[in-house]
Formats: C-alpha cells, structure tokens, sequence
C-alpha cells in the first residue's frame, strides 16, 4: 500500500511538472505571435507613412509643374518669351524627362536668337529621343544661324542618316553649303529637297504639325 500511494505521488509530481511546463511553452508561443502581429503592424504603420509622404511630394511636385505651366503660357500670350523660357526652364529642372517642355524653351529661345540656350535644350531632347531626326535637324539650323557650318552639316547629316526623306534638312544643308562655296553639293541636295517637296506629303505635315502646336501654345490648350 505505502509503495503505490509513493508510486501515484510521484506520478502526479510529474505530471504536474509536465504540464506546468506545456503551460510555459503555450505562453511562450502566444507571446511570439502577438509580438510577430505587433512587429508586422509596426511595418504597416511605417509603410503607410512613407506612402503618404510620397502621394505629398508626388502632389507637390504637380502642383509647381502646374503653376510654371499657366505661368509660361499667360508670359507667351503677353509677348515676354524670354521669361516664358525661363519658366520652362523651372519646369524641367523638376522633370529633366519633360519633353515637351524642353521643346517648347527651345522655340521660344532660338525666335529671341539666345542660340545656346535653344541648343542646350535641343540637346537634352535628344538624350531622351534620340531617334528624332527633326531635333538634330534643328540643331544644325541654329549652328547654321552662328555661320559654324562645320557643326551645322555634322547635325544635318546626322539627321538624313535618321530619316533621309527629310526635305527641309535636305534644303537647310544645302543653304549651308552653298555658304561654304561647295555648289555641286548643295545642287545635289537641293534637287532632293525639290523633289520631296514635290511629293507634297512630308511638307504639308510639317507644316500643319507646326501651325497646331504654335496655335496650341498660344491658346494654352
């Protein structure tokens, strides 16, 4: 009798030692999963944070974009392109990817003949569409407009290897080298131009592209 009283003593020391034990280890595990759901709430917080504070610079930074845009626009109404350029300028300090904007400088700028700055904006165009032969082409014109023919038909040829159906490249080259003395060339490229001309296609395209976005800006659309 006293051997099976010490015997079933024994077994419930143990027994309560092993489940005093799984208590612990149960605890253990809840503790980790709150702490892990705290840990990931933590992320969610922190992530949330960072989305909005992105969303508030993205927003910002239209809104400049916006507000040098109608800025620009009412100072090429007013007839005051050099300070319209200079917003376009703003504008693309922002966004060194706006095309249109570094497009748009580069008019205003070579109509008031500042022809570094017009070549400067021409060039950033092409480190972002380099496959534009109408932006080479303008380029040698404004060289061209500085008597530094040399620049001028390395830009136009560039241009002609880019797309050789190009009339008025083939015309402007020309010009370029009749200043230069060199007839035979500038016949040759003349005739080309003339021929494309004749197509009509080409040129009346131009000439409607160039009329709508001119009437664009004016507008402001």
């Amino acid at each position: 009798m006293r051997k099976t009283v010490l015997f079933f003593i024994a077994l419930a020391f143990l027994c309560g030692n092993d489940l005093s034990y799984g208590q612990e280890l149960k605890t253990q595990r809840l503790l980790n999963e709150k702490q892990k759901l705290l840990d990931n709430a933590i992320e969610e917080i922190v992530y949330l944070k960072g989305e909005k504070e992105t969303l508030k610079l993205e927003a910002d930074f239209f809104e400049k974009k916006y507000q040098h845009t109608i800025t620009a626009l009412n100072l090429i109404r007013e007839g005051r392109h050099f300070e319209a350029a200079e917003e376009l300028d703003k504008i693309t300090q922002l966004d060194p990817r706006d095309l249109s904007s570094l497009d748009a400088a580069a008019v205003l700028y070579s109509e008031l003949k500042i022809y570094d700055k017009a070549i400067d904006s021409f060039k950033k165009q092409i480190q972002l569409n380099p496959q534009d032969e109408k932006i080479y082409s303008n380029i040698g014109f404004l060289f061209a407009q500085q008597s530094n023919h040399d620049q001028a038909i390395d830009y136009y040829l560039k241009a002609l290897s880019l797309n050789p159906d190009f009339p008025v490249t083939h015309y402007n080259l020309g010009l370029t080298y009749i200043q230069l003395g060199e007839r035979g060339k500038a016949v040759q490229h003349f005739k080309t131009a003339a021929s494309l001309f004749e197509e009509g296609s080409q040129w009346q395209k131009l000439s409607n592209d160039k009329a709508t976005r001119y009437s664009a800006l004016k507008a402001g659309n």
